[in-house]
């Protein structure tokens, strides 16, 4: 399969999403940090070599991504661009909608922050680990590529609620609080209770949820290969070891995977009690391919309409001339189960094929819009002209204006119009369903008409989201800067860790000074057991002598000690189980 090179100018960042980006500022991370990365990658490359795909290894180098150090970003964009894509630092935790309109453009979002020392197994924050060394790796394969290009653009089109938004919200101030070293107790209590008060309030699983768990069973825990003997491609399992090695027990059931992932949910708090293995990551698309038939996108029309409807939030209707309509669908009014009548309040706008017609915007469309949907005849009565649905509905006015963009009639504009025919019982959201058999009469002294004959696409976002939300705020503001890992508390262990970088780097280990940091270790700090394996290892590349063994086992005492401590076990065994001669 030959691949598909992009030069750096087809990576260009719409402008409504360059707000989510921020440098990666390479100087905030701390030595414990690179020893972290260090210890995490190690550790991976051993425990994966067997139990992840092949790509796995393969792509760590070929996304430019390495061992011994964080990755810096513009690093790796010299070896994905040979591969089709990009990455770009995003602001933390970013929306969903935003995460995914960044893949449809072959874009990989890639925060930027490190996990803590205390957080090195885990981190319900995004971090470095998880998006470069979990999803990076595998787009040097041409089918896992193209899934996460097509999931990008069939993302863009999914609608979202109300209620996705706030648990987005609710997730991400869990994570960030979890992530940082100075929360209380009390304040993870609170950000819990609110995303168990969002989680409750969820009224319906909308499309957004159901392609956000395609993501979750596919790309973040995914397995591929045969039942008997799957291999881990998930990011999520892939950036922590500890979930690894307990997803290949008897009692972590393999399903294959199906569309059927969409009804499964999941709990980011808990190891799942299921995983599902797919054949091949061509299958990914297949699976994906067959979700997207059931989406509004693809469906339009009522059904579309309705999930609209529910969502709440902005939505687009696209007619058969490609006239797309951007808001907040408030109202439908349906006549012989079509859609005969809309109403979008709030902020709108007006666009052909994606692109926002010039003085049809948000600023200029902010008290909504409505009109009737289906064939018409226009005709001339006086001096107004009259627009004669079949399905009943008249509309009476002067034009004003008739409105062409890219060569296409978008829409009349009218003064002095009359509107008859509506009937209060065709209406799914009225405010009352007394006297339903009441027609109702509008007249406005301006209105836009959009010219068309079905709805052949609804989708979630404006069509035009760049110069939408040039005008709109839009649900989701980024307030991000990267985060540094060091603290008052942490700064001269650091500069231990520094030295014992140094020293191993330069292949010039220092026996008096290890000596002189090991009995800093004692002293001070009791607890750290990632110091003391990088200084055993240290002195494990040295020819064993009776100095180095002085030093040597006292540090293996430690770290047998430590080892009781079940936060630590795992961690020390497997960074132990590194170290060549094992430890006697």
């Amino acid at each position: 399969m030959t691949t598909t090179h992009k030069s750096d100018s087809q990576f260009v960042i719409p402008e409504h999403l360059k707000k989510f980006t921020v440098p990666q500022n390479y100087s905030l991370y701390t030595p414990i940090d690179q020893a972290s990365w260090r210890y995490i990658m190690r550790v991976s490359k051993s425990f994966f070599k067997d139990r992840a795909h092949e790509k796995y290894l393969e792509g760590l180098p070929a996304t430019g991504i390495s061992i011994d150090s964080i990755p810096k970003i513009e690093n790796m964009n010299q070896c994905l661009k040979k591969i089709g894509f990009q990455a770009a630092v995003v602001s933390g935790f970013i929306p969903p909608a935003v995460f995914l309109e960044f893949l449809s453009l072959g874009i990989l979002p890639i925060a930027c922050d490190m996990r803590t020392l205390e957080h090195i197994s885990y981190t319900p924050a995004p971090d470095i680990v998880h998006e470069a060394a979990g999803h990076a790796p595998f787009l040097a394969d041409p089918g896992y590529a193209n899934y996460i290009r097509r999931y990008g653009e069939v993302s863009q089109k999914v609608i979202f609620t109300l209620e996705d938004i706030d648990v987005y919200n609710a997730i991400r101030v869990l994570s960030d609080i979890k992530e940082d070293p100075r929360t209380t107790d009390a304040e993870i209590e609170k950000a819990y209770e609110e995303l168990d008060r969002t989680s409750k309030a969820v009224r319906i699983i909308s499309e957004a949820t159901l392609l956000t768990r395609m993501a979750w069973w596919t790309i973040e825990y995914g397995l591929v290969g045969g039942m008997h003997d799957p291999k881990v491609y998930g990011a999520g399992l892939l950036s922590s070891v500890g979930e690894s090695y307990d997803c290949f027990a008897k009692n972590v059931k393999k399903v294959p995977l199906t569309l059927a992932c969409t009804e499964v949910s999941y709990d980011i708090t808990k190891p799942q009690p299921q995983l599902f293995v797919t054949p091949s990551f061509h299958h990914l698309t297949v699976v994906l391919e067959e979700f997207a038939e059931t989406m509004a996108y693809k469906k339009g029309g009522l059904e579309g309409l309705e999930k609209a409807l529910e969502a709440r939030t902005v939505t687009t209707a696209q007619w058969d001339t490609g006239v797309e309509v951007s808001g907040c669908l408030e109202n439908i009014f349906v006549e012989e189960g079509q859609p005969i009548y809309l109403v979008y309040g709030g902020l709108c706008q007006l666009s052909v094929n994606d692109y926002e017609v010039h003085g049809y915007g948000p600023d200029y469309l902010d008290r909504g819009l409505e009109f009737p949907v289906g064939p018409f005849q226009k005709k001339t009565e006086g001096q107004k002209t009259v627009f004669e649905y079949a399905n009943g509905l008249r509309v009476t006015g002067r034009v004003y204006k008739e409105i062409v963009s890219q060569g296409i009639l978008v829409a009349y504009h009218l003064q002095d119009v009359e509107i008859t025919g509506l009937k209060q019982d065709q209406a799914r959201t009225s405010a009352s369903r007394e006297d339903t058999k009441t027609s109702t009469t509008k007249t406005m002294d301006q209105y836009l008409l959009p010219v068309g004959s079905r709805i052949v696409s609804v989708f979630g976002e404006p069509a035009d989201r760049s110069a939408y939300y040039k005008v709109a705020s839009g649900l989701h503001e980024p307030n991000y800067t990267q985060k540094t890992t060091l603290t008052e508390a942490n700064k001269d262990l650091n500069q231990l860790y520094l030295e014992v970088r140094q020293q191993r780097e330069s292949n010039t280990p220092q026996l008096e000074r290890l000596k002189e940091i090991y009995a800093l270790l004692v002293s001070t700090y009791p607890k750290d057991w990632l110091l003391r394996l990088e200084i055993l290892e240290l002195l494990r590349s040295l020819p064993p002598t009776e100095k180095t063994e002085e030093l040597v086992d006292p540090l293996e005492l430690d770290l047998e000690q430590l080892k009781k401590n079940p936060e630590f076990h795992d961690l020390i065994l497997r960074g132990l189980q590194l170290l060549e001669p094992t430890t006697h």
